[in-house]
């Protein structure tokens, strides 16, 4: 059902999903204003072909996601081996499968902040998983977010600054 699922929302892309949503709002709103955004819809339509024209890019990116997947899944498996719950990797995989899809379908909440925290809840219960502990595997992956993106925004925030550095002495000089 996935597998039909998956292939299905391929082909409404390859076809040209996003001129035909395009051209139902452009008639819904009866306004000249709205119809570039065809126009819109056809380039992003071309972007989305030339996109899966590059197979090997496809290709290796659905590997690199899935070994991500893998090994956010052994993350979870070891830290309910060390709270004392022996849960199958199978378990683990279920888990941070939902909860990544959970967090990315409500994508608008800055961090997923909350929306992680719940769907371990809710998921590690349909899991048979306590709620203490599905709330400390919470936790566990927000130590790992910001020991990895507190470093990285500040290596960040370094190179702009040394970027700006330079612009703003190359404008002196002049």
């Amino acid at each position: 059902m996935g597998v039909l699922g998956v292939a299905g929302f391929y082909f409404v892309q390859r076809l040209g999903m996003f001129r035909f949503l395009a051209r139902i709002i452009a008639r819904l709103a009866n306004s000249p204003e709205w119809h570039s955004l065809v126009q819109s819809g056809e380039t992003l339509d071309r972007t989305v072909r030339m996109l899966y024209a590059r197979r090997h890019a496809l290709v290796m990116c659905c590997v690199w996601t899935t070994i991500s997947l893998i090994g956010g899944s052994g993350e979870i498996w070891i830290a309910l081996y060390a709270l004392d719950l022996h849960a199958t990797f199978v378990n683990a995989l279920i888990l941070q499968s939902m909860v990544l899809t959970i967090r990315s379908a409500a994508f608008a909440v800055p961090g997923g902040l909350g929306v992680q925290e719940g769907g371990y809840l809710f998921v590690g219960n349909l899991l048979g998983i306590p709620g203490d502990a599905a709330f400390a595997l919470s936790l566990i992956a927000r130590v790992r977010e910001l020991a990895l993106g507190i470093p990285g925004l500040i290596s960040w925030q370094v190179i702009e600054a040394r970027r700006l550095l330079r612009t703003r002495l190359a404008a002196m000089v002049r």
